[in-house]
């Protein structure tokens, strides 16, 4: 008889796998970032706060979704990127601190994802740096007006260094006080006409950014 009861204990696995039963689930949520157990990186980092961005993906038809960060649910504005394909929320949170967070998916059913827990970075760490001072070249003098060029660049590289303005004040006082440039403060040449033969003073100021500046100061004489 145990040939027999073999047999039949095959065949009950055999139907089981046919009625779907070792299927793989139609519903599925799968946490994409912060990952498990690691300092979160990939976030933007202020003085107060760290906005660390929550991403998953979906697998089945959901209504909605809730980010669930120690327990409580967080009222963040989740966004589907459709190039990636994989939901993002972004939330601020305390520096130097664990937490753990899941999502809930609402359907006919409710669905969570597994818990996962990470940390946040321990201090604000600003790693931009302020232009260097701007070079001034000599004046080119003409009767009535001159012309300035200067250069500058940034320690954050070209791209940084791309990016500066500039503002330059001309007058007769020291520091000058009137602006020259009100027209386009990325150039780094300028033509000032209607000069009388008097001391001039120069103060031209590179600002990145973030709003880091350097500046230079230098007098010529008018013809």
């Amino acid at each position: 008889m145990k040939p027999i009861t073999l047999l039949i204990c095959f065949l009950s696995l055999l139907i089981s796998s046919c009625d779907g039963d070792f299927i793989e689930a139609e519903m599925a949520i799968n946490l994409v970032y912060p990952l498990a157990n690691e300092t979160c990186e990939d976030a933007n980092l202020t003085e107060n706060s760290v906005e660390v961005p929550f991403r998953w993906t979906a697998q089945g038809d959901f209504d909605s979704f809730s980010l669930i960060i120690d327990g409580e649910t967080r009222n963040a504005e989740i966004i589907f990127d459709e190039d990636k394909q994989q939901y993002e929320a972004k939330v601020p949170l305390a520096y130097r601190n664990s937490y753990s967070w899941k999502i809930l998916g609402k359907s006919t059913l409710d669905f969570n994802s597994e818990d996962r827990t990470f940390s946040t970075p321990a201090t604000f760490e600003n790693n931009n740096y302020a232009p260097y001072p701007v070079l001034i070249e000599a004046p080119i003098i003409s009767p009535g007006q001159v012309i300035l060029n200067w250069t500058a660049e940034d320690p954050d590289g070209a791209a940084a260094t791309d990016d500066l303005r500039f503002e330059v004040y001309l007058d007769e006082s020291n520091p000058p006080t009137t602006l020259r440039n009100t027209d386009n403060s990325r150039l780094t040449s300028i033509t000032v006409q209607n000069l009388e033969r008097k001391t001039y003073y120069v103060l031209i100021i590179a600002i990145d950014s973030e709003g880091n500046s350097s500046s230079n100061t230098i007098s010529f004489e008018g013809e």
